[in-house]
């Protein structure tokens, strides 16, 4: 199976990562999803080349924690695909998940200048 990236015909969903952080907390900064590079793909009797992602597929989501209060971040993420063999595609799916990040542990002071 594969799944696409961008750029994608009309018709066909891109896979798209998508990151909030609850409550949108001061001095936390969720940076540019960094997609892997994707390959070119054709689909017989289909004209058009695909970008796609196949095999194990992962994201990366910088987060950027400037906050020393937070001790956990609650991240919604929401990832929307389109997954397709080389005969067919299936319908596309948006799966969602909550993922409590600890950041305690990674909080340190500014060293003194």
């Amino acid at each position: 199976l594969h799944v696409y990236g961008q750029p994608v015909p009309s018709g066909f969903t891109a896979t798209e990562v998508t990151v909030r952080a609850e409550g949108d907390p001061a001095d936390v900064r969720i940076l540019d999803v960094e997609a892997p590079q994707t390959k070119p793909f054709r689909v017989e009797g289909v004209g058009e080349e695909f970008q796609v992602f196949d095999g194990t597929v992962e994201f990366t989501v910088p987060i950027v924690n400037g906050n020393r209060e937070i001790d956990s971040l609650a991240l919604d993420v929401t990832v929307r695909f389109q997954a397709c063999d080389d005969k067919q595609c299936f319908l596309p799916q948006t799966k969602q998940l909550r993922v409590e990040v600890p950041l305690a542990g990674l909080n340190r002071p500014k060293p003194k200048a």
